[in-house]
Parts: C-alpha cells; structure tokens; sequence
C-alpha cells in the first residue's frame, strides 16, 4: 500500500458499451467551480466521458477533500464489459499531506538525528546530551510516530469510506460486479 491513497478496481458487466457509456453519461454533468450546497440540483457525477475513458468524482454536498478522482476506460469484451478504474485523491490534496508530513519530519526528527550525530559521531554538544531527559530521543520518535500514523488514518479512513461507496454506486449503475480492489 502507498503512503498516498490509491487502487485500482476493475467491474465486468454483462451490457454492452455503449449502455455503459450512456448510463454513466446520464449521471454526468460537467466539472464546476462551486460545489456542495450552492451547487443545486445536481448529478451523482462532475467530470468527462470521452471515446470510451473517463474521468469522474462524485459530487457531494458536503466539504469533503477525500472526494475520490475516478479514471477509467471502458472495453468491450467477447463474453463481457470490462471497466477498468484507477481511484485516487485529488492531487492538489495528496500534495498538501505530503508537504505537511515532510515539514513535520524537517522541523522534529532531522534536528534530532543531526543532534544524534553532532554527540554520537562527533563528539560534540555533550553538554546538551547530558541535561536532556533519559529517554528523550525515544520520545520524540514515539510522537512522530504516533502522528504520522494518525495523520495517515486520518487521510485514509474517509478516502475509503467514499471509494466504497462510490464503487458500489457504480457496480449498481453498470449492473457490473467488482472483480478487484
């Protein structure tokens, strides 16, 4: 699993193409601006659908920056439809996280380790290593740690909650059944 969110998901469906195409067309409108209450009347899905490949997120009336972009390319098969979608958060999103997980990595472990090294490899700032807590560097990696674990469940807990719901959404529109995730 990445750090960032992200699957791939493919649905078979017994209809053809071209009801595929027309189904999810009837559920599309094009990307807005404004979003959530100030919107209005509405479609399940914002984005294009073009030659077979789309990219689509559900439109939602709440604030929800765990929104996921769809991308997928429909192909006729002999027996079947295959319709296969990649799931991600948005990048503007994911670039956010990134940044705030890397400056929270700048600014409270890289001055520890440098520290480490200046008293370890170096030998110098020994008096500072001496008037610190007994198991402070310990400590501070625990809170890194625990933060970034919960910075990273608070990034995918509601991404997959919207995937999931979004997939089933679509399983029912292309009369389709997941075949993987």
């Amino acid at each position: 699993m990445f750090v960032i969110p992200y699957g791939n998901i493919t649905i078979k469906s017994n209809l053809k193409k071209s009801e595929i195409e027309d189904r999810l067309k009837s559920r599309l409108e094009p990307q807005r601006f404004v979003s959530g209450i100030l919107r209005g009347e509405h479609k399940y899905f914002e984005g294009e659908l073009k030659n077979g490949q789309f990219q689509i997120n559900p439109v939602i009336e709440i604030r929800n920056s765990f929104n996921p972009v769809i991308i997928g390319k429909i192909q006729q098969e002999t027996d079947c439809t295959v319709i296969n979608m990649s799931v991600r958060l948005h990048h503007i999103v994911s670039l956010l996280f990134l940044s705030f997980f890397v400056s929270l990595f700048s600014f409270i472990v890289l001055p520890e380790i440098i520290f480490l090294f200046d008293v370890f490899v170096l030998g110098e700032g020994r008096g500072l290593y001496e008037i610190l807590p007994e198991g402070h560097f310990f400590q501070v990696i625990t809170i890194f740690a625990i933060f970034s674990l919960s910075l990273y469940l608070f990034m995918m807990v509601p991404f997959n909650i919207e995937v999931d719901k979004t997939i089933k959404y679509l399983e029912k529109v292309f009369d389709g059944q997941s075949v993987s995730q």
